[in-house]
């Protein structure tokens, strides 16, 4: 899973750059101590692409994924 979460990120920050460039698959651990906690509500496209490129960021600093995402 957390290799399947890197690889969305990237396609979806490229797909929103323009970019059709090769993505290469990084080997990522899993989150070390997930948390989850579901809020319904809206998420816009600007939150949703600054969601997936602080995910990105982590995950490609600390080779692993993040406990949680949030809009905050």
């Amino acid at each position: 899973m957390p290799q399947f979460l890197g690889l969305t990120t990237i396609v979806l920050l490229n797909i929103k750059a323009h970019l059709s460039t090769s993505i290469v698959l990084k080997n990522f651990s899993n989150a070390e101590d997930p948390l989850e906690t579901i809020t319904n509500g809206d998420i816009n496209s600007t939150e949703y692409l600054d969601i997936a490129n602080r995910v990105k960021n982590f995950m490609y600093t600390n080779g692993v994924a993040p406990n949680y995402a949030s809009t905050i």
